[in-house]
């Protein structure tokens, strides 16, 4: 499928440094946002991480966690742009649209005074366009305070949250957890990130996305081999 309005609107972008590493900003991304937003919503969301939702999945019945796929010749543009600023390789096929579309559904299930959700660790940098046309604190990035590098992180046995799985105990207790930096989400700005040297989750302080969804696309990548 050829979408021409998935086109880079502002390549000017700004950094700063959050545990070590180099944050990347981008105001205005696309040319025609709104276009892009008209395009997701067209297209049915899959239920994410199906293969892990078993009896003990709480997707569908406390929270909707789901995501559009889907490729998009052209995308190849963005992807491209993005290896080559944080050099490192695409995940994913340079023209495969992800998104992250969630939203809570039992409000007595929403615990965030006392815990985060789901703190976790991608293979290598991690972009997201936000996509909702509102500013919100978006994604947090962590520290836990008895491991506190990515070797430790890799050490399945040792974390409760890379034990279990999102869908099953996805709230991690505050307590654990050091926050480093929250980034503000804006309608069209995109963020990119170490997610493997930075453990992150998206910002839940807040009902807000009871009764609206979170939309945000998502683009992986990985160090070269």
């Amino acid at each position: 499928m050829s979408v021409l309005f998935f086109e880079i609107n502002n390549r000017n972008y700004t950094t700063y440094e959050v545990n070590g590493t180099t944050v990347y900003e981008i105001e205005d991304f696309y040319k025609y946002p709104d276009k892009v937003v008209d395009f997701i919503f067209n297209l049915k969301p899959n239920w994410y991480k199906k293969d892990q939702s078993g009896e003990l999945s709480l997707n569908q019945r406390k929270f909707r966690d789901r995501r559009h796929e889907t490729e998009v010749q052209g995308l190849h543009l963005v992807s491209e742009f993005l290896s080559k600023l944080c050099g490192q390789r695409p995940l994913q096929s340079s023209n495969t649209l992800l998104t992250n579309y969630f939203n809570m559904l039992d409000p007595k299930f929403d615990l965030h005074e006392d815990n985060y959700w789901w703190p976790h660790i991608d293979d290598g940098y991690t972009s997201l366009i936000y996509l909702n046309t509102f500013s919100y604190p978006g994604t947090n990035m962590y520290q836990h305070k008895i491991h506190d590098s990515p070797k430790d992180y890799r050490k399945l046995e040792d974390l409760i949250w890379l034990r279990t799985n999102e869908h099953e105990q996805p709230w991690q207790p505050k307590s654990d957890w050091k926050l480093n930096h929250t980034i503000q989400a804006e309608y069209n700005k995109l963020v990119l990130f170490d997610g493997f040297t930075n453990v992150h989750s998206m910002n839940t302080d807040s009902n807000i996305f009871q009764s609206i969804s979170r939309l945000n696309q998502v683009l992986f990548f990985a160090p070269y081999d």
